[in-house]
């Protein structure tokens, strides 16, 4: 399964957007709440990644990461 998939069906998006720099950078949103702008694709899954673990942490006490 690709990543993109997997997190679209948690609540999470990655889309290029304008947010304060002169070009567009992919900002990650978790059920349309801005959670963070990476300029790479890859910086922007990581930052995903890592918020989703703290997602599980906070429902279950157990952390991931």
């Amino acid at each position: 399964m690709k990543i993109d998939k997997y997190f679209k069906g948690r609540g999470y998006s990655i889309e290029r957007e304008f947010c304060g720099y002169p070009e567009r950078r992919y900002v990650v949103r978790f059920f349309g709440e801005f959670i963070c702008q990476a300029p790479t694709m890859k910086e922007a899954e990581l930052e995903m990644i890592y918020h989703d673990s703290d997602q599980i942490e906070k429902q279950t006490g157990i952390k991931l990461i």
